[in-house]
C-alpha cells in the first residue's frame, strides 16, 4: 500500500514539478521542491535512456508515466543501449504479422450498424 501511495504522490508531483506554470501556490511549491528520491531516480533514468522504470505491481503503468514525462516536456538525452541489439528486419516481420492478425480480427467483426443494435450484444458474446 505504501508503494502505491508513493506512486500516486510521485506522478502528481511530476505533473506539477515539470511545468513552468506559476501563480498558484501548489504549482509553485511543487515546481521548486526537491522531488522525492523515487521520483528523482525515475526522471534521471528516463532522461538517460528514454525508458520508464516500473515495478511489477505499480498502480500506474508505463503509458501513464510516459504520458506525464513527455507531456510535461521532459525529453530523453539518450536511449536504451539494448535497442542496438534489435534488428529492423525482425521488427518489420513482427509488425507485418501483427498487421495480419489485426486484419483477420477486423474482418470478423460485425458491421458497426449491426453491433450497435441492442439485440446484437448477446449474439456477439462468444
Amino acid at each position: 500500500m505504501a508503494e502505491e501511495k508513493e506512486g500516486v504522490r510521485d506522478l502528481l508531483i511530476l505533473h506539477y514539478h515539470l511545468k513552468e506554470r506559476s501563480g498558484d501556490p501548489l504549482w509553485n511549491y511543487c515546481r521548486h521542491m526537491s522531488p522525492p528520491d523515487t521520483l528523482s531516480y525515475r526522471m534521471e533514468h528516463f532522461k538517460r535512456s528514454g525508458r520508464s522504470v516500473l515495478g511489477s505491481d505499480e498502480l500506474f503503468r508505463e503509458a501513464s508515466w510516459l504520458s506525464v514525462l513527455i507531456g510535461q516536456g521532459l525529453r530523453p538525452s539518450g536511449y536504451a543501449p539494448l535497442t542496438d541489439t534489435l534488428h529492423s528486419d525482425d521488427d518489420l516481420s513482427a509488425l507485418r504479422r501483427l498487421q495480419g492478425d489485426i486484419r483477420d480480427v477486423v474482418r470478423n467483426l460485425p458491421p458497426v450498424r449491426a453491433a450497435s443494435r441492442p439485440d446484437s450484444a448477446a449474439k456477439s458474446v462468444n
